[in-house]
């Protein structure tokens, strides 16, 4: 707990704001789960810098209800459980906070250009990949166009609570 009360003043500090925080692998405890409610009630400015990560197999080491579960269990458990007392999280852990986080809004046109490239140069990933063709480039373009269509709105009119 002190780690997390570490944490969640330096957020709400306001002094970093540039600090997110990951609860992946957090919910497999259920200590951690029995407090999680409590402290996102008493401190609703954190919801905005919460990441749901990519160290979901620690899940591995902790005792019951997740042992040996698949990503796929895992995270359907912990969806259920975050929208029995808030269904704007899951979509704010998983999606709106990643997109912030990554800066994908000014990023995302680079990183698809440069796969692009990579894919079209690089001799290395040639020996392994065929070439994209024409309908491939246009399909990674209207991705990333729909990836910052679909978080423009949540970022413009962001709920309030």
């Amino acid at each position: 707990m002190e780690w997390n009360r570490q944490i969640i003043e330096m957020i709400e500090s306001g002094e970093y704001p540039n600090l997110y925080t990951d609860i992946s692998s957090s919910f497999a405890d259920s200590g951690f789960r029995k407090d999680f409610k409590a402290i996102i009630r008493k401190h609703p400015k954190i919801k905005d810098r919460i990441l749901f990560g990519t160290d979901w197999y620690m899940t591995f080491v902790y005792s019951a209800p997740f042992v040996g579960k698949n990503l796929w269990d895992y995270c359907t458990e912990t969806k259920k459980f975050l929208d029995d007392f808030d269904t704007s999280l899951w979509p704010a852990f998983t999606q709106y906070n990643p997109y912030r986080f990554y800066r994908l809004d000014q990023q995302i046109g680079r990183i698809a250009e440069n796969i692009i490239e990579m894919r079209a140069k690089d001799k290395k990933i040639l020996e392994v990949l065929d070439e994209l063709e024409e309908y491939q480039i246009n399909e990674i373009r209207r991705e990333v166009a729909w990836i910052k269509f679909a978080n423009h709105g949540h970022v413009i009119f962001k709920e309030t609570p």
